[in-house]
Order: structure tokens, then C-alpha cells, then sequence
């Protein structure tokens, strides 16, 4: 199990921008710095065998859980190959929908929005297509529209539509990837999937936000909710982050590496997912005996081998935060959605 005793001081420190609230700019904390460097860190590991599972302890956890998303969308886009966007779209599940945007020269190149839903995949020839039955309010019947790879990845096929508002928050996070210096492929900001699922309640947790913007180096701060490009919760809309309920039935984790649970609702379901990275995040007065009896039954299977070290060490928490990590093996949810061991 490695804790905060364990870990190494790294050689270098990420370059993080500073914060705006009410107009007044304040350089980042150390607490937020270290929680975007662990998101950052659990989302590389994803790359990696088995699973790992993080327990973190804050005196206040009001805006922890944003801090960490963040991290964890550094990671992504910074990681992505979008030569495996094609192969994602393939594993769609028949009846899934899907969204795209065509322009057409006859209105100005103006894009268009468009959905529909699976059908499967055909072959003509040597090269792959992917078949949607397009969504279509006109009488004349069902069109299909068939995406070779090519096609597909130009149109930008996603699970959630991009409006404007959409299309909003993807530049505001593109610009603070950007001041962060991150390098990565624009294409990685409409790639299929989203990114992160973070469970909490998105009420508190988007008031929590209100208010807190980032430096963005241009002299227009980004709002720190336009920056984790969050979905809308009807699950319509794309976007980088998934917000969901922690009494949500089943969590929808088959699309997301890594799982944020952000309070002790959240943690409770530290067993019911299979993602290959979690997170949970607890003021202290949250961590009871209910919580470490969860965390107990999964320590049980600690397998540390499936804990990478960064080549420049663990960044250690600082005084006032507890970290507990350890590795899991490999889960499968089965279909009550609680994650069995293999």
C-alpha cells in the first residue's frame, strides 16, 4: 500500500496557472497542484496492467474533486492516439447513438447537426464501415449513412451532441490546456468518448465552482466549469467530463477509465465500479467506519504490483491531506452493476 510516508519528492513540479475568484488572481495552491497531479497520475496508469484505487482525505473537499477531473483531462490529452478513435467507434454496441456534424456548401458551409443510431459494420473490399441508421423526422422512410475510418474521424463522431454551448466549454478548455502547455492533438477534444465520470451532486458541486475561473495567459480567465467541459446531465451533450448522481443504479463505467466519487455517497460505491483507476475524495468528518469497512473489503485483494512509479517519484501530499493507494486486479461489473474480482 503506498502512503504519504512511502512516496518520493519528484524532480520537477507541472507548470500550473494561477486562479481568478472575483476578479482578483491568486497563484494555485499546493493542495490544488498536488490533486491535479494525482489525476493526472491515475489517468497515465490506465495505460498500464491491473487497476489502482486512491482514498484521499481533505480538510474541505468543496472544489477537490474539480481539481483532480482536471488533472485527469491533462492526462488524456496529452496521451490520446487518435488512430484508436477508429477502433472505439467499431466496439460501438448496436443501438448506440451517435452524433456528427455535416457542412454543407449549400448554407455556406454551415455545420449541421445530425444523430442516428448503430447498425453495425460492413466490409467493401479491404476497408471498414461503420453503418448508422440516421435519425429523421421526414416521411420517406430510413437513410443509412456508412462512415469509413476516414469519414468518421473528419465528421468527429461522438456519444453527445456539440452545440454552441458546447463548442463553448471545448475552446475554454482548449485554451487552458494550452497555457498549461500541454501537448496534444486538437483532435482529442472531440474524440468519442468522454474522459472521466465523476460522481457527486451536481447542485453543490457547480456552486462549489461558481465564481472560480483559471488564467488562460491571454487575460481572459476560463470559468473552471467551461475548463472540465462538463456534459450535460441529460446525456445528450458531449463533453470532456460526465457529472452523475452517486444514486445512480448502475454506474455507466464501460466508457471511462477513470472514476472520480467525490463525498461519502460517492465512496460507497467504490465497489460497485470497474474502472481501471478510481479516486475518492472525503472530508475528514466523511471517513467513518462505514467508508473503511468499503475500503477494507477491497484491500483484501491489494495487488501492489499494478502501482506505477512516475521516473521522477510520488508528488507527496501536502501536510494538512491523507492519501492511502493501493493496486487491484482486473474486475468485470457484471449485470447489477457491482464489480466482481477475477
Amino acid at each position: 500500500m503506498v502512503t504519504k510516508n512511502d512516496v518520493h519528492i519528484p524532480t520537477q513540479r507541472l507548470i500550473h496557472p494561477s486562479l481568478a475568484v472575483g476578479g482578483e488572481m491568486f497563484p494555485m495552491p499546493d493542495w490544488a497542484s498536488w490533486l491535479i497531479w494525482l489525476g493526472e497520475w491515475m489517468k497515465l496508469q490506465t495505460q498500464n496492467e491491473g487497476r489502482r484505487v486512491a482514498v484521499i482525505r481533505v480538510p474541505c473537499r468543496s472544489t477537490a474533486a474539480a481539481f483532480t477531473v482536471l488533472g485527469v483531462l491533462l492526462a488524456a490529452a496529452r496521451i490520446h492516439d487518435d488512430s484508436l478513435d477508429w477502433e472505439s467507434l467499431k466496439s460501438l454496441p448496436v443501438g448506440t447513438h451517435v452524433y456528427w456534424r455535416e457542412r454543407s456548401p449549400a448554407d455556406s458551409g454551415k455545420a449541421r447537426a445530425k444523430s442516428g443510431k448503430v447498425i453495425g459494420l460492413s466490409t467493401y473490399g479491404d476497408r471498414e464501415f461503420m453503418v448508422v441508421s440516421v435519425d429523421s423526422r421526414s416521411k420517406q422512410g430510413q437513410t443509412t449513412h456508412s462512415f469509413s475510418k476516414v469519414s468518421a474521424l473528419s465528421y468527429g463522431i461522438t456519444l453527445g451532441s456539440i452545440s454552441a454551448k458546447t463548442d463553448a466549454k471545448l475552446s475554454g478548455l482548449n485554451r487552458v490546456l494550452n497555457a498549461m502547455a500541454v501537448d496534444f492533438k486538437p483532435s482529442w477534444l472531440v474524440a468519442p468518448n468522454s474522459e472521466c465520470l465523476l460522481l457527486s451532486e451536481k447542485d453543490s458541486f457547480l456552486s462549489d465552482l461558481a465564481g472560480l475561473s483559471i488564467d488562460a495567459s491571454d487575460g481572459i480567465p476560463v470559468k473552471f466549469e467551461t475548463a472540465l467541459a462538463v456534459a450535460d446531465s441529460s446525456g445528450h451533450s458531449y463533453g470532456k467530463t460526465k457529472l452523475a448522481s452517486p444514486r445512480i443504479a448502475v454506474i455507466p463505467d464501460q466508457w471511462f477509465d477513470v472514476v472520480v466519487l467525490d463525498g461519502a455517497h460517492a465512496s460507497q460505491r467504490l465497489t460497485d465500479t470497474a474502472a481501471k483507476s478510481v479516486i475518492a475524495i472525503l472530508d475528514r468528518t466523511e471517513y467513518d467506519d462505514e467508508i473503511e469497512q468499503v475500503i477494507g473489503r477491497l484491500s483484501g485483494y491489494r495487488r501492489d504490483e499494478f502501482i506505477q512509479v512516475p521516473d521522477d517519484g510520488v508528488l507527496q501530499p501536502p501536510e494538512q491531506m491523507d492519501a492511502v493507494l493501493f493496486g487491484l486486479p482486473n474486475v468485470q461489473a457484471n449485470v447489477s452493476g457491482l464489480a466482481s474480482f477475477g
